[in-house]
């Protein structure tokens, strides 16, 4: 009994250990590497709690400032989501309010389905 958790054990410290190795390969790509700009849309609704959070793992991303916008929206909160948002101040960061009745459960996904659309006349291919 005590071999056989014994070769299990060992058996999971090498898939550990090649995981570990696996990952030191991988390398980052360099910023000059990187042409295509990003845009990320994050609908948010009443989420005063966690905006400071949601801002700060915004700002600690690794893809170039000057190619990642963030598109927060605004979805009719009622706390103070939408001051906060518009209080915090950075290049990329875009901030719309949108005022609509809650008349359907699609409303969050039509929000951000029209802000895509807008988005995506943007694009370019090269």
């Amino acid at each position: 009994m005590y071999l056989i958790v014994f070769i299990f054990l060992l058996l999971y410290v090498v898939l550990i250990l090649n995981y570990h190795l696996g990952w030191r390969k991988i390398k980052l790509p360099n910023k000059l590497e990187i042409t295509q700009k990003v845009s990320v849309v994050i609908a948010l609704r009443n989420e005063e709690s966690e905006i400071e959070k949601l801002l700060n793992n915004l700002k600690a991303q690794i893809y170039p400032i000057n190619q990642l916008e963030f598109v927060l929206v605004n979805d009719h909160s009622t706390d103070n989501t939408l001051n906060l948002l518009q209080n915090y101040k950075a290049d990329n960061l875009k901030v719309l309010d949108k005022e609509i009745v809650l008349n359907s459960i699609k409303l969050k996904w039509n929000l951000v389905e029209n802000e895509f659309k807008e988005l995506t006349k943007k694009l370019t291919f090269n």
